[in-house]
């Protein structure tokens, strides 16, 4: 049993929470390209025109 203040595998968990955390930050801050904004625009029409199967 480890009796100093620190647990290397909760260091390393907490590491790559953190890691984790910076990656999605960047992606959902990062803007759609104009292009797939269109093509997500036409699968709504889409959907909305009752176009299901």
């Amino acid at each position: 049993m480890q009796t100093s203040g620190f647990d290397p595998l909760v260091m390393r968990q907490a590491r790559i929470g953190r890691s984790l955390r910076e990656v999605y930050d960047c992606v959902t801050d990062t803007p759609l390209p104009d292009q797939f904004d269109a093509l997500l625009a036409q699968l709504d029409k889409i959907n909305l025109g009752g176009g299901s199967r």
